[in-house]
């Protein structure tokens, strides 16, 4: 997992679409959030806007698999940049500890074949104008 900043995400979301059209084996998940101030949050991240960027791939030789992602590690100066092997349910439960309680917030996801400019746009811009919540 990467995170990179708010500012950057039209940028993000771009480059991953387009590794994506010439790495299918890759699966991303790419998250917009504001990060809560909750214990163990780092000050400087509390309230930032951010892109999660999760990619996954499926292999038994890590080397070869860290070479096939290396591309997603420079898509724009990382703010955190915790790339490795992992299992698949630490990958998938990475962001739980950031929800908090009862939270009345909305989350979905959605899998999609492409992204052109125009919904890339509003998802980008329908991120930067949410209200800070924390």
């Amino acid at each position: 997992m990467s995170v990179r900043r708010g500012e950057d995400a039209p940028a993000v979301l771009r480059a991953c679409r387009a590794f994506l059209a010439a790495h299918a084996q890759v699966t991303l998940n790419l998250a917009l959030m504001q990060v809560p101030g909750r214990a163990g949050t780092p000050p400087p991240l509390v309230g930032r806007r951010l892109v999660y960027v999760h990619r996954m791939l499926a292999d038994l030789d890590w080397e070869a698999a860290a070479e096939a992602i290396r591309p997603l590690r420079h898509l724009a100066r990382p703010v955190v940049d915790l790339s490795g092997p992992t299992g698949y349910f630490t990958q998938h439960t990475a962001l739980d500890a950031l929800i908090p309680p009862f939270h009345t917030g909305y989350a979905d996801s959605i899998y999609v074949r492409d992204l052109s400019d125009g919904p890339l746009n509003t998802v980008a811009a329908h991120a930067a104008a949410a209200p800070v919540r924390w």
